[in-house]
């Protein structure tokens, strides 16, 4: 599965799932010669992202939300994440609130 996040034309955020699964991004500014500029291993199936100001937020199996700070797409860094043993299916935000999908609805404020 794939997941894409495309921003200001210039990268694109992937999340592949499958037994492991990762974020990948990719530097589309030259659509005819994309390049893989970063890649992060979750090590567990990633099922959604939500790219909110200089953060990509990743959900997916043992983890409710990944947060990386991305503002650096070649050098992205861990700024946090809520473990959980739930599986979190979608990621959407809007300003500092952020809701995941797993079995149920569950909010964080961002900090």
């Amino acid at each position: 599965m794939f997941v894409v996040d495309a921003r200001q034309g210039l990268y694109a955020y992937l999340i592949i799932g499958a037994t492991t699964g990762g974020l990948v991004i990719v530097d589309i500014s030259n659509p005819s010669a994309p390049q893989r500029v970063w890649e992060y291993d979750t090590y567990y199936p990633a099922q959604g992202i939500k790219i909110y100001d200089v953060y990509a937020y990743i959900v997916g199996s043992n983890i409710e939300v990944l947060v990386l700070e991305i503002s650096h797409p070649s050098a992205p860094k861990l700024a946090g994440a809520l473990e959980s043993n739930t599986i979190s299916w979608q990621v959407v935000g809007t300003g500092d609130v952020i809701f995941t999908a797993s079995g149920g609805l569950k909010v964080f404020t961002r900090q």
